[in-house]
């Protein structure tokens, strides 16, 4: 462990910048987004926010090209080659990634998630550690009232912090923060509740209220659908090059109608059977598969969410 002052911060952005290309919280409006630091920024106070999106969209990237070809031949993309440093993580998301990397390791793992993740570091912060001990991160810096304290997770991190612009401390780390909210921490409740209510009038009332945009997909950690999309004459969004003909991926999400279309049959056309298979996949299948539910309670379905549809209300509804 080391620390580091918060004067010296974008002196450390910089340095990282050499290596990596470095995104991190950055307040556009009145949201705060992943993005490249500012070049006339003179001294920054980190804390932990809400992005709209997570740091999923480095890694599976909406738009990303999967390969390209011309007169028969195949090329597949090199994405996202030069090492990605994502700066400012909260305790949230850095538990969304560590299940997301069992995610894409099985039951098939994705080569090009990997690739880029095995390129990625993530430094963390926050006033303390939120469920959080020393994995999914490279570094984590807790907070203090003039500096940080700097705690390795990985090798990589380790040796971040012999750099010259860290000083060694004498300071311990704080306490690790558990917390659960009250009712995710039912679990076994909730997956019996959501199994027996198929077909339940809760999902219609839900479908009422409910647009069916997606966007509590897009912007959650740990929801992962996607589609693929041949195109011709395209320029990527992810790397801004032109290709005549085309693989990229696009993020789906099991809220549109035309998601579970299959040879010209949906099986699933009412929008409350697809709301249930979003609270089924999140609350029941996921946990009998990786062992933990798909939600890490970082708030963004509630906080983005056009119908203001809360989902703790809605398990607490069904579990009564």
């Amino acid at each position: 462990m080391k620390e580091i002052k918060k004067t010296k911060i974008i002196e450390l952005i910089r340095h990282l910048e050499k290596k990596y290309d470095v995104f991190l919280p950055i307040q556009k409006g009145d949201n705060w987004v992943f993005d490249k630091l500012p070049y006339d920024v003179g001294i920054m106070n980190l804390k932990p926010v809400l992005t709209v999106l997570p740091p999923k969209k480095y890694l599976s990237a909406d738009g990303e090209q999967v390969y390209s070809s011309k007169e028969g031949e195949i090329y597949y993309s090199e994405n996202n080659t030069k090492p990605l440093a994502l700066f400012g993580v909260n305790s949230f998301d850095i538990n969304a990634l560590k299940l997301f990397d069992q995610i894409m390791n099985r039951p098939v793992s994705d080569p090009s998630y990997l690739k880029k993740r095995k390129n990625m570091i993530v430094v963390g912060v926050g006033p303390e550690r939120i469920n959080l001990a020393s994995s999914g991160y490279d570094i984590f810096l807790e907070e203090y009232e003039n500096e940080y304290l700097a705690i390795a997770g990985t090798p990589a991190g380790s040796e971040i912090l012999e750099w010259k612009i860290f000083d060694n401390s004498k300071k311990k780390p704080k306490k690790i923060l558990s917390f659960n909210d009250p009712i995710l921490s039912q679990s076994d409740k909730i997956k019996k509740a959501i199994e027996k209510s198929y077909g339940a009038k809760i999902w219609q009332d839900i479908a009422k209220t409910c647009l069916g945009c997606g966007i509590c997909a897009y912007v959650c950690p740990l929801c992962y659908c996607n589609e693929f999309e041949d195109s011709f004459e395209h320029t990527s969004e992810v790397s801004n090059s032109r290709c005549k003909s085309c693989r990229r991926k696009r993020w789906d999400a099991c809220f549109l109608p035309d998601f579970f279309q299959v040879a010209g049959n949906n099986n699933r056309e009412d929008l409350s059977d697809r709301i249930y298979n979003w609270y089924h996949h999140k609350f029941v299948r996921m946990p009998e598969e990786y062992g933990h539910m798909g939600c890490v309670d970082c708030g963004r379905c509630i906080e983005f969410c056009p119908a203001k549809i809360n989902f703790k209300k809605v398990l607490k509804e069904l579990i009564k």
